[in-house]
């Protein structure tokens, strides 16, 4: 399997090794800046596998899992690139959307 593991998060997290299925591997990883519904941005790490995407935080010692999707529970993804800001936002069945900034 070809890997996009811009974050490097397979390498760099035995934790996150942990939170995966067996059989379960890292396809692709980015570093995100999540709007908040106040409109706060929060430093996030996502992470998408052959099953899951996979919504985490870095702290001082380790990593904090945010949010565990289901591939099929995801209905769409929408861009946006206006005035040269790149946004994201993650349509999720029966729960809310994630909404994200791609930093330069």
């Amino acid at each position: 399997m070809v890997r996009f593991d811009y974050a490097g998060m397979y390498d760099r997290s035995l934790q996150l090794r942990q939170w995966l299925s067996d059989g379960e591997e890292v396809f692709y990883s980015l570093r995100l800046e999540k709007y908040t519904r106040w409109g706060f941005c929060q430093d996030r790490i996502v992470v998408v596998t052959q099953e899951h995407l996979y919504v985490l935080s870095e702290g001082d010692l380790n990593y904090t899992l945010h949010r565990k999707l289901e591939l099929n529970k995801i209905e769409a993804f929408t861009q946006s690139t206006v005035a040269g800001i790149y946004e994201l936002v993650i349509h999720v069945k029966n729960s809310f959307d994630e909404h994200y900034i791609c930093p330069d």
